[in-house]
């Protein structure tokens, strides 16, 4: 076995890496064209994923490199605002997370605006401090995110027939709950603490009625998907 044979091959599958063969389709095809048999097939095998990890990683840092560089470019100017387009698309995780704390720092210690489109709403809920949701070029919403986050967080819901009666109670007996009384007699339950029966029995031992009684889990692309299709602002 040549081992630079095995280098142009693993070369090859890095930089071919989005194309339909995976890596032991590669390792068979070299093994066809050089013959390789046997023992060799290790020494082969180590020589192709080494050149194989090489070259994705110089395709990865072009693409790193592109992104940082262009950053320190706008930067030159300490502009006001900051617009940003996809800007973690081909980042692996170790790149997403050395982005995300340059953005905060760009934020917070130079003091500048960034306007961030993304589709990947999760890294959204780690940066962004004030939401605006677009649909077919049409803005749904626009939303700080205290707001959000009261609006998305793991809650209790109940609508009693006494809502100010079922607080007092709530506060002596299962004291540490966090809890909003909202209107039409319901009151919500933030981060509950207890299963949803123990609400229900509260209620029940002191006589007080209830009429709805659901619990609700947080998800943005709940929230999201529940603006474009024009229902109730909540998760």
């Amino acid at each position: 076995m040549e081992w630079f044979e095995a280098l142009i091959l693993g070369l090859i599958q890095g930089l071919t890496e989005y194309l339909p063969v995976s890596s032991s389709g590669h390792l068979a095809i070299g093994s066809a064209l050089f013959g390789i048999e046997g023992e060799e097939n290790l020494a082969f095998t180590i020589v192709v994923h080494v050149a194989t990890v090489f070259s994705a990683l110089v395709i990865l840092w072009k693409e790193i490199d592109w992104i940082f560089k262009g950053l320190a470019m706008a930067m030159l100017g300490e502009p006001e605002l900051l617009i940003l387009d996809e800007p973690i698309n081909g980042l692996d995780p170790s790149g997403i997370v050395e982005f995300r704390q340059l953005l905060k720092r760009l934020n917070e210690e130079k003091k500048i605006t960034i306007l961030l489109s993304s589709h990947i709403l999760t890294e959204l809920q780690q940066l962004a401090t004030v939401y605006g949701f677009l649909s077919k070029g049409r803005l749904l919403e626009q939303i700080t995110a205290e707001t959000l986050h009261e609006r998305c967080t793991d809650s209790v819901e109940i609508t009693v027939s006494d809502v100010q009666q079922y607080a007092v109670f709530l506060e002596e007996q299962l004291s540490g709950e966090g809890y909003k009384v909202l209107s039409d007699g319901k009151i919500r339950i933030v981060n509950p603490k207890q299963d949803i029966e123990v609400y229900s029995r509260l209620a029940a031992e002191h006589g007080i009625f209830i009429r709805e009684l659901t619990r609700k889990q947080a998800s943005l692309e709940a929230y999201y998907m529940n603006l474009k299709k024009g229902g109730n602002q909540g998760c």
